[in-house]
């Protein structure tokens, strides 16, 4: 499958979400930014997608075998992910939390998962030393956040600098599912890239690398689909 991202697309359908950092569009049905409905949806035998709620707020992904989730969603939508992730994993079992990044949608409540360890990028690890970072710093800084290497139980982790310097992606090989957070979305739109620390001269790199990949599913961190929010 070839990624669509470094096709062009009509800005004209797009406008940027100010707070989230993503490209949404404009034809809403505006009772879709006040859903409530948590979800999930089986992407294989291995990975579960939850998403859904109030926004922003990011999919969480859980990856059954290694006990691992790959982002946590946004804090005030904690308790229905929490009770949407209990069908499939017993929370004492989680092990690792892979955030995409540290934007404050994505990071949730981790004080929930006693037992995990917590991981991001070095360079989002650096940004919560700065301002307008848009993280949840105060929550984040009573976790013990570790950096990632090249690979987190045996997802390889991709360097995705763009709408964020130290956003990642991740490649699950067996299941051929790319995880993209807010780099890049199903309908082809790619994340901001205006925000106090993205790296707009870095996307197009990120998405020629991306662009190597031939995923099966592309699993991105919000549901841009249809012209409404999914």
């Amino acid at each position: 499958m070839v990624i669509s991202g470094l096709q062009p697309f009509s800005k004209g359908w797009f406008h940027w979400n100010q707070l989230n950092g993503y490209l949404m569009p404009k034809v809403l049905n505006t009772d879709l930014l006040n859903m409530t409905m948590i979800i999930s949806r089986i992407l294989s035998n291995d990975v579960i997608k939850i998403s859904g709620g109030i926004q922003p707020s990011s999919n969480v992904y859980l990856i059954k075998s290694r006990n691992a989730l790959i982002d946590l969603g946004s804090k005030q939508n904690s308790k229905e992910i929490i009770r949407e992730l209990k069908k499939y994993v017993s929370l004492e079992n989680i092990d690792v939390v892979v955030f995409t990044h540290l934007h404050a949608d994505h990071t949730g409540n981790p004080l929930i998962f006693n037992n995990a360890k917590f991981y991001a990028s070095k360079e989002e690890l650096d940004s919560l030393n700065t301002p307008l970072n848009f993280a949840d710093t105060g929550t984040l800084k009573k976790i013990n956040l570790n950096e990632l290497k090249k690979s987190i139980t045996g997802l390889k982790v991709i360097k995705s600098p763009g709408h964020t310097a130290g956003s990642i992606c991740l490649w699950k090989e067996d299941d051929k599912i790319l995880f993209t957070g807010d780099t890049l979305f199903r309908t082809g739109a790619i994340g901001r890239t205006d925000l106090p620390t993205s790296m707009p001269k870095k996307m197009k790199g990120t998405l020629l690398k991306l662009a190597k990949f031939d995923y099966i599913e592309i699993a991105p961190g919000h549901n841009l689909e249809h012209e409404r929010i999914l």
